[in-house]
C-alpha cells in the first residue's frame, strides 16, 4: 500500500508539473503572439515611414531639379541681355559716329 500511495503522491505532483509548464507555454505563446502584433505593426509603420521618406525624397529632387533650370534659365537671360546692351552700344557707336565726323569738319 504505501508503494501505491508513494505513486500517486509522484502522479499528482507531476500532473501539478504538467499544469504549471502549460501555464507557463500559454504565458509564453501570450507573450510571443503580442510580440509578433508588435513587430508587425511595427513593420507596417517602417513601411508607411519609407513611402513617405521616399516621397518627399522624390518632390526634394523634383525641386531641386527646377531649381537647376531656372537658374539655367536665368543665366541664359543674363547672358542674352548683355549681348544686347553690346548690341545696342554698337548701334549707338555706329548712329553717333557719322554725327562726329561731320563736327571735326
Amino acid at each position: 500500500l504505501p508503494i501505491c500511495r508513494e505513486a500517486e503522491i509522484m502522479r499528482d505532483t507531476s500532473k501539478l508539473q504538467l499544469q504549471q509548464k502549460d501555464l507557463e507555454t500559454s504565458a509564453a505563446n501570450k507573450l510571443l503572439e503580442g510580440d509578433r502584433r508588435q513587430l508587425e505593426d511595427l513593420s507596417r509603420e517602417r513601411d508607411v515611414l519609407n513611402k513617405t521618406y521616399l516621397k518627399a525624397e522624390a518632390a526634394t529632387q523634383k525641386q531641386q531639379d527646377w531649381l537647376v533650370v531656372k537658374e539655367n534659365q536665368k543665366r541664359n537671360l543674363e547672358h542674352q541681355i548683355r549681348g544686347f546692351e553690346r548690341h545696342g552700344q554698337a548701334q549707338n557707336e555706329l548712329i553717333f559716329q557719322p554725327s562726329k565726323e561731320t563736327e571735326t569738319y
